[in-house]
């Protein structure tokens, strides 16, 4: 064969071969022209070669979403939740015009290997009652997935002062969660086709870094705190000394700013009191030393005198659906604890109701039907004294929150071991117990 033949033969090959590319082009460009790519998904729904109308149908069976990305509890990781828009519309439907006008015909080839997601569009009236009750299904509006941002700060911790690194937490401002959903709501019901937030931008972050110069004045402000001892004068024969390390020891860090422990003041100053009322027909007044002790701290006051009164006025007041128990005397609080109560529907119920204080005692045991236990305090209330009262109970870890809902006591109020000893030591015969749902 000649090469004039040859030639000739390549040239209708290629003739050929570019004919039958460009009819199978053509023919794409006919086919899809009104009907969706191949690999086109929408929402997870391959509606490859489909036509509007049934590309709709198949839409019809899909619960359309809003998607909110927030982030979790820890603050360093993506939470995705999808929110039902079915909840919020009757009349909602999903439309595949507007995908199917924004794909690239003269390309269609592009898609024959490759993955393609299109976006609907919303159509319908929405109900704006029922829009607001699926924003309040976010997962960070919900108090339980909330921690609030903190400042890198200075702690005492062992006796020596030590960075803490800055928590970013995981909150936004509800105002700003809301306004920015119900924006989006609003507008994929006009034809927006986004049906993604990302809120995590929105959150709010911490003020100081661990990087930051101002930690330098927060060092030296937690020194001075630390700094500030004071004498508090009982009487002209005794006083005592405020010191360091019992300020240390009581400093805590809130809310980005340092306070006093409520606990660790309320023991510090039932303590004191515990020792040298013992000799004295009066009280010390320690609503009032609690708030010196404060000024002291903060505010640098040297000298505390202690405040005498005649009276006390005490009272227990126990809250079941909290769980928690509180001691007062002359309205100032100077107990908190949990507490597991008893539950009606598993055991006896806890009473409610006013009651008194009948009977104190140490190293009891406890007995009944299928039970014998030894508690270190017991501090009756009921008329007896002997039926009813607040307790230890070392066989538990953990009191309040929802343990007496599955593992409630059998009547009494449990308590933790070191809270009990505390109450122990300052409630009378007589003191007043308040119990109530």
């Amino acid at each position: 064969m000649n090469s004039k033949k040859k030639k000739l033969i390549i040239t209708v090959i290629i003739l050929a071969v570019s004919l039958l590319i460009f009819s199978a082009y053509l023919f794409g460009l006919i086919a899809y022209s009104n009907r969706f790519l191949p690999n086109t998904y929408i929402n997870g729904v391959n509606v490859s070669g489909m036509d509007v109308d049934k590309a709709n149908q198949a839409l019809s069976d899909i619960d359309p979403t809003l998607t909110i990305i927030q982030k979790d509890i820890t603050g360093t990781k993506g939470y995705v939740q999808d929110l039902d828009l079915r909840k919020i519309s009757r009349d909602i439907a999903l439309d595949a015009s507007q995908a199917l006008k924004k794909q690239n015909l003269l390309f269609w080839f592009t898609q024959l290997g490759n993955k393609n997601t299109a976006a609907y569009k919303v159509s319908g009236t929405y109900n704006e009652e029922k829009a607001n009750e699926l924003v309040n299904e976010l997962y960070c509006l919900q108090s339980e997935n909330i921690r609030y941002p903190e400042n890198a700060h200075y702690e005492i911790k062992d006796g020596d002062m030590r960075l803490i690194f800055a928590d970013r937490g995981s909150y936004i401002k509800e105002d700003i969660a809301r306004s920015k959903v119900s924006e989006l709501i609003e507008k994929i019901f006009e034809g927006a086709d986004s049906d993604v937030l990302d809120l995590q931008e929105y959150y709010t972050m911490p003020e100081i870094s661990s990087n930051d110069p101002k930690l330098n004045d927060e060092k030296a402000r937690l020194e001075k705190i630390i700094s500030n001892e004071a004498d508090i004068i009982i009487d002209d024969d005794s006083t005592v000394k405020f010191d360091r390390n019992a300020i240390a020891d009581m400093i805590d860090y809130a809310d980005n700013d340092y306070v006093l422990d409520e606990d660790k003041l309320n023991s510090y100053v039932n303590n004191l009191a515990l020792e040298y009322d013992i000799s004295k027909n009066e009280y010390i007044d320690k609503n009032q030393l609690k708030a010196d002790l404060h000024k002291a701290v903060f505010e640098g006051n040297k000298e505390i005198k202690v405040n005498w009164i005649e009276e006390v006025h005490k009272e227990i007041k126990v809250t079941i659906s909290e769980q928690t128990l509180r001691y007062y005397e002359n309205d100032a609080l100077l107990l908190s604890s949990p507490i597991v109560s008893g539950n009606g529907d598993i055991t006896d119920a806890t009473p409610t109701g006013h009651f008194k204080v009948r009977k104190k005692t140490t190293n009891s045991t406890l007995s009944g039907a299928g039970y014998v236990e030894h508690v270190d305090y017991w501090i009756g209330f009921d008329e007896t004294g002997r039926i009813y009262g607040f307790h230890d109970a070392s066989w538990r870890s953990e009191f309040g929150g929802d343990i007496w809902l599955s593992d409630p006591s059998r009547g009494c109020v449990n308590m933790p071991t070191d809270k009990i000893a505390e109450l122990f030591r300052m409630v009378d015969i007589g003191t007043d117990v308040y119990i109530n749902n």
